[in-house]
């Protein structure tokens, strides 16, 4: 009748670090299967709304969050950007536009979180090693206007892609 971590000496750590996954994105793309719009939260259609996430992560005391790349201009209406759940089509490739559009969307997040909030991204799979170098790059380049970001996230099988990914950013 003890903890388990007793047989091996003693707890590691006694509290562990959390942070918002997916922040916005459920807002954004599944707003009406949360029963949003309430009358404290609202759905994610504008960079304001990010920035008002981000407040609300602030105010609400977590230390990081992750979220993913936002379209708030798409023909069809503000959506996320997930060509990788479409089955291999479009080709993964980077569209040229899409780097300012994320830059927006970061800078719009630190706005509302201030600097004391680690930002995290995840590109899941929806682009090739070589879209993930240009976003990379794209982060550094724009830290000045988004603040560090704590990890980006890409999910691929190939580990000298992912080394080559890491050399070039």
């Amino acid at each position: 009748n003890v903890p388990v971590c007793q047989l091996w000496g003693g707890p590691v750590r006694t509290e562990l670090p959390v942070y918002w996954s997916h922040c916005g994105s459920f807002r954004l793309q599944h707003a009406h299967h949360m029963g949003i719009p309430t009358a404290t939260v609202k759905p994610i259609k504008t960079l304001a709304d990010v920035e008002e996430q981000g407040r609300e992560v602030l105010a609400m005391g977590h230390t990081a969050l992750k979220t993913n790349i936002f379209q708030l201009d798409h023909p069809d209406g503000p959506q996320m950007y997930m060509p990788g759940f479409a089955g291999g089509m479009p080709e993964l490739n980077l569209p040229f536009t899409l780097i300012d559009t994320l830059i927006d969307q970061l800078e719009a997040l630190r706005k509302g979180t201030g600097p004391t909030i680690c930002i995290k991204l995840d590109l899941n799979f929806n682009f090739k090693p070589e879209g993930v170098v240009q976003i990379g790059r794209a982060l550094v380049a724009a830290k000045s206007r988004i603040g560090p970001i704590d990890w980006l996230e890409y999910d691929v099988l190939d580990p000298d892609a992912m080394r080559w990914i890491r050399q070039e950013v």
